[in-house]
């Protein structure tokens, strides 16, 4: 398992700059987040961000559908 996140050519995996973007965007939604927690609570927030990320996983085809992890 080769542990830098760099793939055969010695080059970043598609998860591992995909994790980084995702990483931007939530720090970046996070500010408006906030405030919309403040306003309406953090459990209406939370469930009207959880929904639209379930759809992306399952629409992707959930965490594992092609996972090298493991694989040489």
């Amino acid at each position: 398992m080769n542990v830098t996140g760099a793939g055969r050519a010695g080059k970043p995996t598609r998860a591992f700059g995909l994790s980084y973007t995702a990483m931007a965007v939530a720090g970046t939604a996070s500010v408006f987040t906030g405030r919309l927690a403040d306003r309406w609570g953090s459990r209406p927030v939370f469930v009207q961000g959880a929904l639209p990320y379930a759809a992306g996983v399952a629409l992707r085809g959930g965490p594992a559908a092609r996972s090298t992890c493991g694989s040489r």
